[in-house]
């Protein structure tokens, strides 16, 4: 085991490193280290981990990690990888981790990248904003995932359904793309998602009522979309079935061209702390039974033009500490703009 990590080395890799064969371990995040990955690294064919995160690494990475068939971990994340994602990673079956973010990756994900992926927990490419392409049906194989941030890239294309038979995903992270079509039902059968960020794409064609399944979510990010818009040219509403979601403490749909009400099913969420509305097309009144929500912290309404009446008492007597509605709406605590 040689563990680096948190010192302020600085240069390259040494060569000689690739003579200490029965190494298992080798962690050199959260240095100054520069140059390439070295093709050497492929000749410690023991290694478990693999952690070269937090440097200023530069280059591809190498094929020849691909002959690390024992690695259960590879980190690189955070520095300034570039080239495609070498479709020799298929051969680490073993990988339990496998961590790309924050560099300079370019392409699209290998098509075959996950088939053998099976002991996969936590999957990550965020943030490589030149990463295009569909998102690979074959995610279906990693059925022990955990954590996938495929965030802030270039993905395209329609979810496809296959992400709901990811049953263990707790993240699940695919917001700042440029992904269309509609959400897929589908997503209903994540039943232990805490986080479910789809933020920032152009997914249209309303929001599937079995979201409502998602009992555990926590953090529920549409916005900046245009799930209010469906392809036969109707209209989409918040579903009531979002008053299941008891354990959720962010809402954020705002930017989407939402219709109809707001349900008064939502007065049922009381660990809600942020609830985010703004810039849709909502209508009618602000329930009464909005003010059953005593943990919210911050609430916007406002560019909704067709809300009438006042914004409840009962919400102000909670001591929120910011609300801002549009000027239409009558309020004692409000922001009006």
């Amino acid at each position: 085991i040689i563990n680096l990590s948190f010192n302020e080395i600085t240069g390259s890799i040494p060569r000689s490193l690739r003579q200490l064969t029965k190494l298992t371990r080798v962690h050199f995040g959260n240095n100054n280290l520069t140059n390439t990955i070295g093709s050497d690294l492929g000749l410690l064919t023991d290694l478990v981990d693999l952690y070269l995160d937090e440097n200023y690494f530069t280059g591809t990475i190498p094929t020849e990690i691909g002959l690390l068939t024992e690695l259960e971990s590879f980190a690189v994340f955070n520095n300034h990888i570039t080239g495609t994602i070498p479709t020799e990673l298929s051969s680490l079956t073993k990988l339990r981790t496998l961590y790309l973010d924050n560099n300079n990756i370019t392409g699209e994900i290998p098509s075959d990248l996950f088939t053998d992926y099976t002991e996969m927990i936590d999957f990550r490419v965020r943030a490589n904003t030149d990463l295009f392409g569909t998102i690979p049906i074959t995610l279906k194989y990693m059925t022990k995932l955990s954590t996938l941030y495929l965030d802030n890239c270039a993905f395209s294309g329609e979810l496809p359904t296959e992400l709901g038979q990811l049953t263990k995903l707790t993240e699940l992270h695919l917001h700042q793309n440029d992904l269309s079509g509609s959400l897929p039902p589908e997503l209903g059968s994540l039943t232990s998602l805490v986080q479910l960020y789809m933020d920032n794409n152009r997914l249209r064609d309303g929001i599937p009522t079995t979201l409502g399944k998602l009992v555990k979510l926590e953090y529920l990010f549409l916005y900046d979309n245009e799930l209010g818009l469906k392809s036969n040219n109707g209209m989409s509403d918040i579903p009531t079935e979002f008053g299941q979601l008891t354990e959720l403490k962010e809402l954020r749909m705002n930017a989407n061209r939402i219709h109809g009400t707001i349900p008064t099913e939502i007065g049922k969420l009381t660990l809600m702390e942020k609830l985010i509305l703004d810039y849709n097309r909502l209508s009618g009144t602000v329930p009464e039974e909005l003010g059953l929500m005593k943990n919210l912290k911050e609430m916007t309404l406002y560019e909704n033009d067709n809300l009438r009446g006042s914004v409840p008492d009962s919400i102000c007597e909670n001591a929120v500490e910011e609300i801002v509605t549009g000027c239409s709406l009558n309020c004692t605590c409000c922001t009006c703009v």
